[in-house]
């Protein structure tokens, strides 16, 4: 104990962290992320990875979502967007460029 605050046990002071790339192969072509269910409290970012060149990204949260203008999230080079999901698979992306990666990234 430090000056009345406990010290967390070690289960609580291991960080739990899941991540996976997303790669649109083609543009145009939608791609649904990993099947990998997520325990309750893990808190989700997806971010468009940096590329050499500017491309655009598409997520979305339903395969018709990301093909619409009024419902996708729209990103650039290192954008990032925080979500509630409990499945990767739950987020779908596009791309204006082939091979525009993505990292879903999940931290409890």
């Amino acid at each position: 104990m430090l000056r009345g605050i406990p010290r967390p046990s070690a289960v609580e002071a291991v960080e739990q962290v899941i991540v996976r790339r997303v790669r649109v192969v083609t543009a145009g072509t939608i791609v649904q992320g990993p099947d990998i269910a997520l325990p309750a409290g893990f808190t989700v970012s997806i971010r468009q990875r940096r590329h050499a060149a500017p491309r655009t990204g598409y997520v979305g949260f339903s395969r018709n979502a990301v093909t619409n203008t009024e419902t996708r999230v729209e990103m650039e080079n290192n954008d990032s967007i925080g979500v509630r999901i409990s499945n990767f698979k739950e987020a779908w992306f596009d791309a204006t460029v082939d091979n525009t990666d993505f990292e879903v990234m999940a931290v409890r």
